[in-house]
């Protein structure tokens, strides 16, 4: 049976969830809570209910069948995550700039505070939208690298500006400097390690310099 699943079996676990906000638990149960009438996804944003108003069901469907209506907050009948969908579109936004989108912009695309939205960036993705960009760019750049173009050409390519500035960041970034890059870091001792995390594997590499990838 599938770990997820069997952690919250217990109607104690999925109140440490639901209180945790764990996003393991999603899908996994669904809370109800008697005074109001709504049930939920245990990873819904709404105020922590008092424990002995809160019902627990193991589908949707069943919480229905007793009589509860979804919450049009958490939309729990959906297959993806509000956030999650949102959260996306500003990644697409964010992947398609030539230069850094600015925080109201990104906020106002998928219609929330800016306060919100930076927080739930970050939360989800891992790092703010500024972070993610300069990923992004240095992605670019990296895939620029490997082209028959010259290093001057691949880092315009790539959206950057000055080439001197872009030796200085970039050569942590890319554990090596760009030109190293290009040929091949021939030479250079690469480090590597895989772990999975809750959006999959993930692989590490670094020199001496700094970190080379991460895939």
């Amino acid at each position: 049976m599938d770990r997820t699943l069997t952690a919250f079996l217990t109607d104690d676990h999925r109140w440490e969830a639901l209180q945790q906000r764990d996003r393991a638990a999603d899908g996994a149960f669904f809370y109800a809570v008697k005074t109001t009438g709504v049930y939920c996804r245990p990873t819904c944003a709404s105020r922590v209910p008092n424990r002995k108003n809160v019902a627990f069901f193991d589908t949707w469907s069943a919480a229905e069948q007793a009589g509860f209506r979804s919450c049009k907050r958490c939309q729990p009948k959906a297959e993806t995550l509000p956030e999650i969908v949102a959260i996306k579109r500003a990644c697409e936004i964010i992947e398609a700039a030539e230069t850094a989108p600015k925080l109201d912009a990104l906020a106002d695309a998928v219609g929330w505070s800016q306060y919100h939205f930076q927080r739930v960036f970050k939360r989800t993705v891992g790092v703010t939208p500024k972070d993610y960009f300069a990923a992004k760019r240095l992605r670019r750049l990296q895939d620029s690298l490997q082209q028959p173009s010259s290093v001057t050409e691949a880092i315009h390519e790539a959206g950057f500006g000055s080439i001197s500035r872009v030796y200085e960041d970039t050569a942590g970034l890319l554990g090596m400097s760009p030109q190293t890059y290009k040929t091949g870091a021939v030479g250079v001792e690469i480090r590597f390690a895989v772990e999975e995390s809750f959006i999959g594997w993930v692989l590490v590499a670094a020199s001496d310099r700094g970190i080379c990838a991460i895939e």
